[in-house]
């Protein structure tokens, strides 16, 4: 589903410039690709939300290949950036000297124009040039450089000149709008590339992780953005981490009221809330491996999870929720959770018990074409697992009961007791 910040009126932002959406994942490997081929046509262009972590992966990618990356910020770039004139020869010709920065003859490059159209409109112009003719002035890219291009949609909320209905441009571009799901994030946030920006090998902050897997709507707040508020996004979860490393290298517990203010001053006053009531307490949400690792019959864990779901706004439906997501993003063995599973299931109201089919399948066809088949092969593989627990035939035989009575119910007959009903 797309996000409200990402339509432009009723439309999608993409929808209403003919481009493909993809997650910054795939965007990577189109960009690889050109990489290893040495491709120029077409200057991959990738168009997001603000702070989606597009800068990031193009250095993570340029690191990979042993890339030098040129960024240029046109939005900071002076009419002498492009280059300065030189002394006139005795023809009263002259040269343009360019910074000593671009990319030098055979060096393996990205030139990434990022926020490209955050720039005035000679910054831009400047642009033009380089993805037609590979030049400037007398200056050429060598065939090792490769052009890339970064934006921002135009629209209210972004100070941006707007490029995306520009015909010159649009022909010169291979144009995509990437956004980034949680579970690749999740992926790349676990590993210590995260905080390479940051002069450090470290993944994100664990306890960010952990919440986020109970609250993944929190990765990226389109709305608080939209008011002009904090919001958190990859960009910010990266800056929030950092602090709580910092903050407990100082032995600074990070669910005082120091914390939730440095954390409120990145990612906004609600998330910040949110994250620091799971850090004072861990089982204001409870995390989806916890369900399926440590959902034992005597265990706290469970005893917890009942009393959750006798309470109104007891979180037990955004639980069932994770728990499927989680099972597809993550894809535990079938055979070590499946004990878990079925008792968990149920242990679930009814009502609960027969909505998490549907989120189970709404779960498994999230993502790209050969993840939807490797979801039905996982889902195939933890069902035969659940056939063999007495908790799952118990809840499928109790949900067929009253389906029955049901149907009963609505042809004037009357409904039978339910002999598991508890």
């Amino acid at each position: 589903m797309a996000e409200k910040s990402e339509k432009v009126g009723s439309e999608t932002y993409w929808d209403r410039y003919g481009i493909p959406r993809t997650t910054l994942h795939r965007a990577m490997k189109y960009i690889e690709r050109a990489m290893v081929t040495r491709q120029k046509r077409g200057v991959i262009t990738l168009i997001s939300e603000a702070g989606v972590g597009k800068t990031q992966a193009i250095h993570q990618l340029a690191r990979k290949h042993d890339y030098r990356v040129v960024d240029i910020r046109t939005a900071n770039y002076a009419l002498m950036g492009a280059g300065v004139p030189q002394r006139a020869d005795a023809n009263d010709m002259f040269k343009i000297a360019v910074p000593e920065f671009l990319p030098k003859p055979g060096e393996k490059c990205i030139l990434l124009f990022d926020e490209v159209n955050q720039g005035l409109a000679h910054a831009i112009a400047m642009f033009v040039p380089l993805i037609e003719d590979r030049c400037l002035f007398n200056y050429k890219l060598s065939d090792e450089t490769l052009i890339v291009a970064l934006m921002n949609p135009a629209r209210q909320g972004y100070q941006v000149s707007k490029l995306e209905s520009n015909i010159m441009l649009n022909r010169r571009l291979t144009k995509y709008f990437v956004h980034t799901p949680f579970s690749e994030w999740e992926k790349y946030a676990k590993t210590d590339d995260f905080h390479y920006s940051d002069g450090f090998a470290k993944p994100c902050h664990t306890w960010i992780t952990r919440y986020l897997n109970t609250n993944r709507s929190a990765l990226y707040d389109g709305a608080a953005a939209d008011k002009g508020q904090q919001f958190p996004c990859p960009a910010t979860w990266q800056t929030a981490s950092f602090s709580m490393y910092m903050l407990e290298k100082e032995q600074v517990p990070l669910f005082e009221d120091e914390a939730l203010e440095i954390l409120s001053a990145t990612i906004g006053h609600v998330a910040a809330k949110g994250l620091v009531a799971y850090i004072r307490d861990n089982e204001v949400r409870i995390a989806p491996e916890e369900i399926l690792e440590k959902y034992k019959p005597s265990s706290k864990l469970r005893k917890r999870v009942q009393d959750l779901t006798k309470e109104a706004g007891g979180g037990v439906p955004d639980l069932t929720e994770n728990v499927a997501a989680y099972i597809f993003d993550h894809k535990p063995a079938p055979d070590s959770v499946a004990t878990c599973l079925a008792l968990f299931w149920a242990d679930l109201p009814e009502e609960l018990a027969q909505g998490f089919y549907s989120q189970l399948g709404a779960a498994s066809q999230a993502g790209d074409e050969a993840s939807k088949k490797e979801n039905i092969t996982n889902m195939m593989a933890l069902t035969k697992a659940l056939m063999g627990e007495e908790s799952y035939l118990e809840v499928n035989t109790r949900l067929h009961k009253a389906h029955d009575n049901f149907e009963r119910a609505l042809k004037g007959g009357k409904a039978g007791k339910d002999p598991l009903t508890k």
